[in-house]
């Protein structure tokens, strides 16, 4: 991984905001209809806030489908598809698609704040550690060294082994 740091800061004379990180799981609840406030979508693991546009993104809205979504496949595609959605390791197969997701991140980004950054879902643990315990309790921590694929977001803590 890169830097330990989690936050960047947007500066503004009035706003001081912790950027969001989220996973894609997390992302899903920032769509209209989970309880969540704010209308989120991510393109190539930008987080950006559409909940100005809650009247095109919210639940009866034309592009609800992005909402709470990644939708990087489907701008640089142009696939309306809902498999389309989600799809991290989509990259542009060509210029003409570079070219397209180019133009909608313009568009979009002109008219949405980027509020934050998609992080994997897997955040690998540094070698030669050991998970203590998990948090949301899905599976039994054994204190598997590392080198077993744990991922970090499994536990509370973790320590040296």
């Amino acid at each position: 991984g890169g830097s330990s740091l989690s936050f960047s800061f947007l500066t503004h004379p009035r706003i001081l905001r912790a950027m969001l990180r989220l996973t894609l799981e997390q992302l899903k609840k920032y769509d209209d209809e989970h309880g969540e406030s704010q209308i989120l979508f991510s393109i190539r693991g930008k987080i950006y806030d559409a909940t100005s546009g809650r009247e095109m993104y919210g639940v009866d809205g034309g592009y609800h489908m992005f909402a709470g979504h990644d939708v990087t496949k489907v701008l640089g595609t142009m696939d309306l598809s809902l498999d389309a959605r989600d799809d991290l390791q989509y990259k542009p197969a060509d210029e003409e698609e570079e070219e397209t997701l180019s133009d909608w991140e313009k568009r979009l980004g002109a008219k949405y704040p980027v509020v934050g950054e998609l992080v994997p879902m897997f955040e690998w643990l540094p070698e030669g550690y050991i998970c203590l315990d998990m948090t949301g309790g899905v599976a039994v921590c054994t204190g598997v060294p590392c080198s077993a694929p744990t991922p970090s977001w499994w536990c509370q803590s973790c320590e040296r082994a």
